[in-house]
């Protein structure tokens, strides 16, 4: 455990206070915002001045409420400098419906630009995820009419693929930063090499919003988004307790991402699905715990006839 970890809310409070009298914040956010992104922050892994700068509070002024997103460069790296990394690809879809090969450096023809995809795997997986998010995705979301996703379509629809990925694949090593401040509603600008700056937020808490109540009930799909977003950090917890009950159990990395995959596709309550399968996991490590294989003997959960009772 590291100095950091040992810290007493005292002295995170006052650490907190120090940088926001610095302003190494952003404006608005309150000693308790900072002390949260400090902790979210070391349960994934960032040192404190790294969580200070790429952690950023959303408020709802709205709702009343706030969401948390870590920008898409530090998830990037984050991911990237993990063991359980296996690696990824990028790929763009011009308007003539072609996907080229995408890196960051040569950017795609803007003109012809239509979406992008990120692919990515862990180490060890068969498996691989593929996340796209076009311009009609952007369109039927109402983002097309933002100036920011006017200026920076290319770069806006990388980092929400990314992030799409990043929940997907590696919830277990965001510890709940599994989505950017722009999907959070973040206004946000990009510089000339492609890096995203939080300059703003989109809710305002406007009393002429407040006084128009059809205005407040319509309910679009990016409004929706932020409202599931305690229910997905909920989700991202228990993938995270089902990959460490599937180490105990010793079960494949491959496998394990399988069974989640197939309980999350199946429909119905996801969060329900994900209890009974870190259930069904912790028994298996419960009954290997208590039997003593033969010397130089391995158990293994995905031969045939035990991935049945998984599966199952």
């Amino acid at each position: 455990m590291s100095n950091e970890d040992k810290l007493a809310l005292p002295e995170e409070r006052l650490i907190a206070d120090m940088n926001i009298a610095a302003g190494w914040v952003a404006p608005g956010e309150t000693t308790e915002d900072v002390v949260l992104k400090l902790r979210m922050g070391r349960q994934a892994g960032l040192k404190d001045q790294v969580a200070l700068q790429h952690i950023y509070i959303i408020p709802n002024k709205k709702k009343g409420t706030k969401s948390i997103g870590l920008d898409g460069q530090a998830m990037l790296a984050l991911i990237k400098s993990s063991r359980a990394y296996g690696g990824s690809e990028y790929q763009w879809l011009d308007k003539e419906g072609q996907w080229h090969k995408g890196d960051e450096d040569p950017m795609p023809d803007r003109l012809q630009f239509a979406g992008w995809a990120t692919k990515m795997w862990r180490r060890g997986a068969q498996d691989v995820y593929m996340a796209t998010f076009t311009l009609a995705d952007a369109k039927r979301l109402g983002l097309s009419e933002k100036w920011a996703w006017q200026q920076w379509f290319v770069e806006l629809c990388k980092w929400r693929t990314v992030a799409d990925c990043g929940r997907t694949v590696f919830a277990d090593l965001l510890a709940g930063l599994t989505y950017v401040p722009e999907e959070l509603g973040a206004k946000v600008e990009v510089d000339n090499e492609g890096q995203v700056h939080v300059v703003g937020f989109e809710v305002e808490d406007s009393e002429e919003q407040a006084a128009e109540p059809e205005a407040a009930e319509e309910q679009t799909e990016w409004t929706a988004a932020g409202e599931i977003c305690d229910e997905l950090s909920r989700q991202n917890e228990l993938m995270s307790n089902i990959h460490m009950a599937a180490v105990a159990a010793n079960i494949s990395v491959a496998k394990c991402d399988s069974d989640i995959k197939q309980r999350v596709n199946a429909g119905g309550d996801v969060g329900e699905a994900l209890l009974e399968l870190l259930d069904i996991y912790e028994s298996v490590a419960k009954e290997l715990a208590e039997v003593k294989p033969e010397k130089g003997e391995v158990k293994r959960l995905d031969e045939p006839e035990q991935g049945a009772l998984i599966d199952g």
